[in-house]
């Protein structure tokens, strides 16, 4: 598509250690790090996290993807607003691979 009215575009941060994998599986709901720091309380189970802007910053040299989905896909996936983080937003369900575009190589270091 290339109309951008059609299209959503959204960032995710991920450790390097995880590459292979988002590259084979896309983005799956997760309880990670930043969900036991932040949400364990909240009991929303697993999810992935979004920006809609290209600045989070985990202070860590985290993998950084873009993800350009199509506005049904959008729909469907049910992002949520995340209350805790600036221009946050969480999904209950995977995001394929394919909407995805690894945009900076991370080192994993802090």
């Amino acid at each position: 598509m290339n109309n951008q009215q059609d299209e959503v575009i959204l960032y995710h941060v991920s450790n390097p250690a995880f590459r292979d994998k988002i590259e084979i599986e896309g983005l799956t709901p997760q309880l990670g790090a930043s969900y036991l720091a932040h949400y364990e309380d909240t009991h929303m189970g697993p999810v992935v996290f979004v920006s809609t802007e290209n600045d989070y910053d985990s202070t860590w040299d985290d993998d950084r993807y873009k993800i350009v989905l199509p506005q049904a896909e959008f729909v469907r996936l049910n992002f949520q607003t995340d209350k805790e983080v600036k221009n946050g937003l969480y999904t209950t369900l995977p995001i394929e691979a394919r909407f995805l575009t690894l945009e900076h190589l991370g080192t994993g270091e802090g």
